[in-house]
């Protein structure tokens, strides 16, 4: 399988954008990579097409750094921005207002008809109905999780009023993006985050430093939870370095832009998770598997969380890989139980196995290159996870 790789080459705080050109590269027999940061200044400028010119490819991907279904210039500039703050990189960005124009007025007149955007970082109950349009005209193939993981928007949890994150959007929240993979199941490959080999520790969770962790933002459930924490009664995992990241970033230091100071952030993180014999986290209003719901378990920590919506498709049961916390109850009742429950150890290493057999980038180059297989065949239908499994649905089936 030849695939061409297009994205502008940038590292993230979110392990997820970085790992998904190494995915590709592991699916592929052979790949080229095109964008800013992959291939010359002058190449960029040549074109797209140019580039592609005598060369045959089975699928053409568009990485999660170059959104092609933008509003408006104004959404092109806003992302030229973040990649100057938010992400390392070894190329003048002002480059990337041609590479953009390029992608976006050329994707449709590349040679190779099997086209892939992957969108795991999209903002999906944002969607809107022109963004919805260019992709049903596109016929492009869609690498995000699948309508099992997206809820109605009728069907949030009542604590959504509560997130800043709604707040900050209610006015354009809508079900644009569930009906569109509704009605083209054809064009999904149900995927969600996943973790790295280099993301798991093995130690027991017995000799770990920490009693409790609860690490990232605070979305309502987890701000609720740190709340609750009797002080000086466990041994707390602070995320102390957030605070000061943020400090830093106020005083205009590229703390999110410097590739140094992104990987010392990421291995506080992971010592945090793989230090701590339990970590809390939480669904945010919406019910998304973020990251952390693999993050956690792959550190071989003992989860304790409100789960994304059907966590269960993934193979995640309560009390056999993680421990299941609803809105009402309280997190010192959960810690006092199991710093001192045998299980909790039996359950944290199940967790881990899963994550390793299921999630892990191993697992997800197998899932997404046998989906891929049946495309380029012109036998598939649709996709999707239940009970633990990746299911391809064949037309031939």
């Amino acid at each position: 399988m030849k695939i061409l790789y297009i994205d502008c080459n940038v590292k993230h705080l979110n392990p997820t954008a970085n790992l998904i050109s190494l995915l590709f590269t592991h699916i592929a027999d052979e790949i080229d990579h095109f964008g800013p940061g992959y291939v010359s200044d002058d190449e960029i400028k040549g074109g797209i097409l140019k580039y592609a010119n005598n060369n045959e490819y089975d699928f053409v991907v568009v990485g999660p750094n170059t959104n092609i279904i933008n509003d408006s210039s104004k959404e092109n500039i806003d992302s030229i921005k973040y990649i100057s703050s938010y992400t390392s990189k070894n190329f003048d960005t002002n480059i990337l207002y041609d590479f953009y124009k390029d992608i976006k007025n050329n994707i449709n007149n590349l040679e190779c008809k099997l086209k892939l955007l992957t969108l795991l970082n999209f903002d999906y109950y944002a969607a809107t109905i022109d963004q919805v349009e260019k992709l049903v005209k596109s016929k492009l193939y869609i690498l995000a999780p699948g309508i099992e993981f997206i809820t109605d928007i009728n069907h949030l949890d009542s604590f959504v009023i509560k997130e800043k994150h709604y707040k900050a959007k209610k006015n354009r929240i809508s079900n644009n993006w569930r009906d569109f993979i509704k009605s083209n199941p054809d064009k999904i490959i149900s995927t969600t985050h996943f973790v790295s080999d280099d993301e798991f520790y093995f130690n027991d969770i017995i000799s770990r430093e920490y009693d409790i962790n609860i690490p990232g933002i605070k979305y309502y459930l987890r701000d609720k939870a740190v709340k609750q924490l009797i002080p000086n009664k466990y041994k707390i995992n602070r995320d102390f370095h957030l605070k000061f990241y943020s400090f830093l970033n106020k005083l205009k230091l590229p703390v999110y832009s410097n590739n140094f100071s992104l990987k010392t952030y990421r291995q506080i993180f992971q010592k945090k998770l793989s230090n701590s014999k339990k970590v809390f986290t939480a669904k945010g209003g919406f019910g998304m598997t973020i990251r952390k719901f693999f993050e956690i378990p792959a550190a071989g920590a003992l989860m304790v969380c409100n789960p994304p919506f059907n966590f269960d498709n993934l193979g995640y049961k309560d009390k056999i890989h993680y421990i299941k916390f609803s809105e009402n109850d309280n997190i010192n009742e959960f810690i006092d139980y199991y710093l001192n429950d045998s299980s909790s150890s039996i359950i944290a290493k199940s967790g881990q196995r899963l994550t390793l057999k299921n999630h892990s980038i191993a697992a997800r180059v197998i899932q997404i290159k046998n989906a891929l297989a049946q495309i380029l065949k012109n036998n598939y239908l649709r996709s999707e996870w239940c009970r633990g499994e990746f299911n391809i649905h064949k037309i031939t089936d």
